[in-house]
């Protein structure tokens, strides 16, 4: 790397730190947390005027019936609701333009991501394309590309499966493209997820291997963010809780699967880890 390079970068990152504090950081205006607050999304959402609602998630979870109590809640209240469950590792730009058809297709107005970290990425690439249906995905790659245009994604509500990727409170959506043999990231506040649903009887069923290599994940996402150089007063705070959380509640959550409070304190920690790092 030449000096030049260097300087622009560093000229980047100063501008980008002092950016930081005109940013819109607080997107998410509520979190649901708790046994079986999944199935009280549908009437939140239609007390907030929502009427149509897309599930992104994969095949397994969609298998394995996770999505059904959002769906069967939907019907009872009187909501429209459709899943596209077709997400891979690493989604890629055709999930999103699939997901996108589907949204359209039915005359939704709100996205459901129901998973990991690549359901997450999947949904809030479908909402920047929702947002910006002139630019592509390749055109919105990079930085701020979103918020630029002025226009605000679809709310995005967040359920999160695992407790590790903090996707649920992060600004960026990776995505690939498998024509290009790319893979890049969206970054942008307008990502981060409105509403937050933290159920933990959609974790108690992770096996010991998930739960631990997760709970490391949120952990290093915590170390990160408090010896990071971007950080602040707040970021410090949420990452010393977080590490807190981790250290008295994943080795709970290993051995006893279906102890709900350290799988509800997990899920905690991931999100605060979440929000620290980004």
């Amino acid at each position: 790397m030449n000096i030049f390079t260097k300087m622009g970068c560093r000229i980047f990152q100063q501008s980008m730190r002092l950016a930081m504090f005109l940013l819109p950081w607080n997107q998410c205006k509520k979190t649901l947390s708790g046994p079986g607050s999944i199935s009280q999304l549908p009437k939140f959402l239609k007390d907030n005027g929502f009427k149509s609602i897309l599930i992104v998630t994969d095949g397994f979870l969609f298998s394995s019936g996770k999505a059904d109590p959002i769906m069967a809640a939907c019907e009872a209240e009187g909501m429209k609701s459709c899943c596209y469950h077709d997400v891979v590792p690493n989604p890629t730009i055709q999930n999103i333009e699939e997901g996108l058809k589907m949204y359209h297709d039915n005359n939704c107005d709100a996205i459901v991501a129901l998973g990991g970290g690549s359901a997450m990425d999947c949904a809030k690439g479908i909402g920047a394309r929702v947002a910006c249906p002139k630019k592509s995905v390749p055109q919105m790659k990079g930085v701020l590309k979103i918020m630029i245009t002025g226009h605000k994604l679809p709310p995005l509500v967040a359920i999160p499966t695992t407790s590790g990727t903090g996707s649920e409170a992060t600004l960026a959506a990776v995505i690939s493209n498998p024509e290009t043999h790319e893979k890049y990231a969206i970054n942008d506040p307008f990502l981060i997820p409105r509403y937050v649903v933290m159920d933990p009887e959609l974790t108690k069923s992770l096996p010991p291997h998930l739960t631990s290599t997760t709970g490391m994940d949120a952990l290093t996402h915590a170390v990160e963010a408090y010896i990071g150089g971007e950080n602040t007063k707040q970021t410090k705070k949420e990452a010393i809780e977080a590490v807190q959380l981790i250290h008295k509640y994943l080795k709970q959550a290993y051995d006893h699967g279906d102890d709900l409070e350290a799988r509800v304190e997990m899920q905690k920690a991931a999100y605060l880890a979440g929000k620290a790092f980004t």
